[in-house]
């Protein structure tokens, strides 16, 4: 369908950054990677859930620390979207800042308003530079 492909595509895309050393962008790709599932999902019949009302949570949460939309900045720098095949538990975000200092610490709020709410973090966010 038009929309995997689309998402292969925004895959892609996420890898070649990496590559190439573009992890600002990553943050803008997790976002237009769920947006491109929420279509998927409405797309399904039977009323399947790939994103929960529990996965919204955290995944608007994440996104909630993210300044620089309110800056308007053209590349948000925080991206957030639940990873597996969905109706699950489990989210990832990714923090790009302008600096090391600005990307741990909106880390470290993520981290604590997502326990605050109840989830519990599967490991420690990492913070790779």
């Amino acid at each position: 369908s038009r929309l995997m492909s689309e998402m292969g595509k925004v895959a892609m895309e996420a890898r070649d950054c990496l590559r190439d050393g573009k992890g600002f962008l990553l943050p803008g790709l997790l976002r237009k990677n769920r947006a491109l599932l929420r279509q998927f999902e409405g797309s399904l019949s039977g009323g399947v859930e790939l994103e929960t009302v529990s996965l919204r949570r955290i995944v608007e949460s994440a996104q909630s620390f993210d300044v620089s939309t309110s800056a308007g900045s053209e590349n948000p720098i925080v991206g957030s979207k639940f990873s597996g095949a969905g109706g699950g538990d489990c989210a990832i975000a990714v923090v790009f800042g302008n600096s090391p200092d600005q990307t741990d610490f909106i880390s470290k709020q993520i981290l604590d308003s997502w326990i605050s709410q109840g989830f519990r973090p599967l490991e420690d966010i990492q913070v790779v530079q």
